[in-house]
C-alpha cells in the first residue's frame, strides 16, 4: 500500500477510536465530514481524502456506506484494519 494511504489509514484509526470508543458513538461509524471537516478544509484535501477512503475500502481495510446520493459517507474499520 502506498505510504500516503497507510498514513491516512492510521489517521482514520485514530479518529475512529476517539469517536467510537472514547466518545461512545453507539452506531460504530464516523463520517467523512468528521475526518475532513468541509468548513476547515480545502476542496483538494476532501478529494484526496475520498480517494484514500475508496482505496482503503477496495482493499478491505474499511467499510463505507452512503445511504442516499450526496448524503453522509459513513466509515467503519474492518476487522482486517
Amino acid at each position: 500500500m502506498e505510504r500516503e494511504s497507510h498514513n491516512f489509514l492510521d489517521f482514520v484509526r485514530t479518529t475512529y477510536l476517539t469517536k467510537v470508543t472514547k466518545e461512545g458513538n453507539a452506531e460504530g461509524f464516523i463520517t467523512m465530514d468528521e475526518l475532513v471537516p468541509p468548513d476547515q478544509s480545502r476542496a483538494i484535501v476532501g478529494a484526496q481524502a475520498l480517494q484514500h477512503i475508496l482505496l482503503l475500502a477496495t482493499r478491505g481495510f474499511i467499510t463505507v456506506q452512503q445511504r442516499v446520493p450526496y448524503g453522509d459517507i459513513r466509515i467503519r474499520l474492518a476487522t482486517k484494519a
